[in-house]
């Protein structure tokens, strides 16, 4: 027999995520709100499998939320490299590191 999951439980607005989001909604375009879901259905899983510690939620959120962003911001598919240039140079210096 099949089980399905309960969806009242997953994380569908998580401030760090929100916050970058914003940031980037220019460059998101119309694909903001696929780009989110997309988000959400990667932080969803990698929660159930480490755990839902707040220090581990914060970790997933901004690996998650930055994690393809290079695709939009350099106009690429190879997203790593200025995915997590993203992170090192914007996120840790103007919010403080996560």
């Amino acid at each position: 027999m099949v089980q399905y999951a309960d969806y009242a439980d997953l994380l569908t607005n998580l401030p760090t995520i929100a916050e970058v989001l914003d940031d980037q909604a220019s460059e998101l375009g119309r694909d903001f709100i696929p780009y989110r879901n997309h988000v959400y259905r990667v932080v969803n899983p990698s929660l159930a499998i480490v755990g839902d510690s707040r220090v581990e939620l914060e970790k997933i959120a901004v690996a998650t939320v930055f994690h393809d962003l290079g695709i939009w911001t350099n106009k690429t598919f190879d997203s790593i490299a200025p995915s997590v240039a993203m992170v090192l140079e914007g996120w840790r210096t103007d919010r403080g590191s996560p």
